[in-house]
């Protein structure tokens, strides 16, 4: 097939833009790839709109692909990713699949007619295209799909083992851990509790006596304690001269005086302090606040993908949706690329998933820290 190598520029983006126009999307991927380099990039970079070929996929995929070999075999070190957007084709391709998981008021002969579509062997061999090459120029991304999986695996994973009551995201913003009544109730009544231990406990730290034994005036090989005791109170500055003497003594004495010290506190203490139910419902909050974090986390990240979404929509199976979603793409991904380049790059951006701000925003966005650690 001939090199269009003197077309103007201008012919050829007109003929371009009418083949888009009409939805000739073969013919254009067919001339688009008989142009000159130089004169394909001039006109992707003036004339040819990214996000309307996106907005058209999968239909338009042979068209992208078509740019995206072009573009790296020509040369590779120059490929522009601010113009071909490689992580929004990918959101774009996570929203198709997903969509194909929403058949409740589908009959089954459409579902079964957007599936073939998706399926058709000659777009999988478009898509796998694509991301050999993307997994060359920007393999990050691989990275970065798995880490968005694992934390929707890990919210599916928490709906079906503790059969939450949280439907919506509406009701996780409404549903915080301090707001349930007898929770909040149980820990006011466990801290009053724990003060009023800590009061008799520092009340009997401060008025008790403690027996110190006395050291041994001869050797033996078993120590030997004397019958005539000392006695101390066992103040801040008692509990920090035992202390020192535990880091500068190691006689077997020592240690046995210092076991017996150190014992009698115990012992005077623990009974007022010792209250698991308080760390208990501590664990049970802290539980609470790292699932809804999760829960919000990987709504985000769907939100990235399909921006028209209700908040009304049950969670669970709006996650199943796009756990399939990526468990496609991710499967496709490996099958066509080398596991090194995908698997070994380094990591360009860590994700605070313990920090939220503002929860989920007025737009319907939701906020969170994100921390930039390029190497």
């Amino acid at each position: 097939m001939t090199s269009l190598r003197n077309v103007p520029v201008d012919v050829a983006s007109t003929r371009i833009l009418n083949y888009l126009r009409t939805h000739n999307y073969d013919d254009c991927a067919l001339y688009m790839n008989r142009l000159n380099p130089t004169t394909f990039r001039k006109i992707l970079i003036t004339d040819l709109s990214v996000d309307a070929l996106l907005t058209q996929l999968p239909f338009s995929i042979e068209i992208i692909e078509v740019i995206y070999s072009k573009l790296f075999i020509t040369d590779p070190d120059t490929f522009p990713f601010q113009i071909l957007k490689p992580e929004r084709f990918i959101s774009k391709m996570i929203s198709i699949y997903a969509s194909l998981s929403l058949s409740i008021h589908d009959s089954a002969a459409s579902l079964k007619s957007r599936e073939q579509i998706i399926d058709d062997e000659h777009i999988l061999s478009n898509f796998a295209s694509i991301l050999r090459i993307i997994s060359y120029i920007q393999p990050i991304l691989f990275k970065r799909l798995l880490r968005q999986k694992e934390t929707i695996d890990e919210c599916v994973l928490h709906f079906e083992q503790h059969h939450s009551t949280i439907t919506n995201i509406s009701t996780l913003t409404r549903s915080t851990s301090l707001t349930h009544i007898n929770l909040k109730e149980t820990l006011c009544e466990e801290l009053e509790s724990t003060i009023a231990g800590c009061q008799q406990a520092l009340h009997k730290l401060v008025t008790k006596t403690i027996i110190i034994p006395e050291a041994p005036s001869s050797t033996h090989s078993t120590p030997a304690l004397r019958k005539k005791n000392n006695t101390m109170h066992p103040s801040t500055s008692a509990v920090s001269s035992i202390t020192m003497a535990a880091i500068t003594s190691n006689s077997l004495y020592d240690i046995q005086n210092r076991l017996y010290q150190h014992k009698a506190i115990l012992n005077l203490i623990e009974p007022y302090l010792a209250r698991s139910k308080l760390f208990t419902i501590m664990n049970n909050l802290t539980s609470k606040v790292s699932i809804d974090k999760k829960f919000l986390l990987a709504y985000s990240h769907i939100k990235t993908h399909e921006r028209q979404m209700p908040l009304s929509e049950p969670l669970l199976p709006l996650f199943k949706r796009f756990a399939f979603a990526y468990e496609r793409i991710i499967q496709l991904w490996r099958h066509v690329t080398d596991s090194t380049l995908i698997d070994e790059c380094a990591d360009d951006m860590v994700i605070d998933d313990t920090t939220v701000h503002g929860g989920v925003s007025s737009l319907g966005g939701i906020c969170f820290e994100r921390t930039l650690s390029r190497k």
